[in-house]
């Protein structure tokens, strides 16, 4: 069942009716009513801040959450890059004051010029319309960040898969995971020093260059049947690294 603004309501439902399955209008409104088996998903916003932060953190203001909810998760993807070695590990994350708990994390530290990590963090927060976005550093050196935000109705706090991968090369990164029908995908990425980047397997939700050729990507895709794997790549040419992880979600 598809709303407007890349929002998506997922129902999985034994047969039954005269025609032997609900019909979607139905199913639209269990949806929304919170029935148990239902998810329901959508990237409400994105931002990104270009190079050069050295404080110890840094704020996306008011960003967009979607409609409040008591069984409301928000999902970000944080991606980041800088041109030193030494650029600080992403630390932490909190929306509208809330800390946000890792769900899954993957750098690359470079030996002599450049820093690369790609995160997914997860908080739950019930009330708010929108608030603000804040990632911390371990450090104050210089760092690009890209955030892509996602509100999940009805999903399980147990993944159903997940991936990572990460390369010091041209080499293509492969982030497929197992899906279950009607759950839902976010990946993202991020490539070093690079022209061209691309990524197939998830919809688009933002790409930004954080730095000088440092391409940060955040995607995600709904799958409405059991895919095994759902194929998912990034590329990008001239890179000379490239990290990214990516997460299947699953009803509750």
């Amino acid at each position: 069942v598809y709303d407007s603004g890349r929002r998506h309501n997922l129902v999985w439902l034994p047969r039954w009716g005269c025609d032997g399955m609900i019909g979607s209008a139905q199913k639209l409104l269990m949806a929304r009513a919170g029935v148990r088996g239902v998810m329901s998903f959508s990237n409400t916003d994105t931002a990104s801040v270009v190079g050069f932060i050295t404080n110890t953190s840094y704020t996306f203001s008011a960003l967009s959450l979607g409609d409040a909810d008591t069984d409301r998760s928000i999902y970000i993807a944080v991606i980041g890059g800088g041109p030193e070695a030494g650029a600080p590990p992403i630390s932490g994350v909190s929306v509208s004051g809330v800390s946000a708990d890792l769900v899954t994390t993957n750098r690359i530290q470079g030996a002599s010029s450049y820093s690369v990590q790609t995160d997914i963090w997860r908080a739950s927060l019930p009330t708010g319309a929108t608030g603000d976005v804040v990632v911390s550093f371990s450090g104050g050196n210089k760092y690009g960040v890209t955030v892509s935000v996602y509100r999940v109705l009805g999903a399980s706090n147990t993944l159903f898969d997940s991936a990572a991968d990460q390369v010091t090369s041209s080499a293509d990164i492969n982030l497929s995971v197992n899906t279950p029908a009607d759950g839902a995908v976010i990946a993202c990425a991020i490539s070093q020093n690079s022209t061209g980047p691309v990524f197939s397997g998830v919809t688009s939700d933002i790409t930004a260059d954080v730095y000088t050729n440092e391409w940060s990507f955040a995607g995600s895709t709904f799958p409405t049947t059991i895919l095994s794997p759902q194929t998912i790549t990034f590329s990008a040419t001239t890179a000379a690294a490239k990290v990214g992880v990516a997460i299947a979600l699953q009803p509750a």
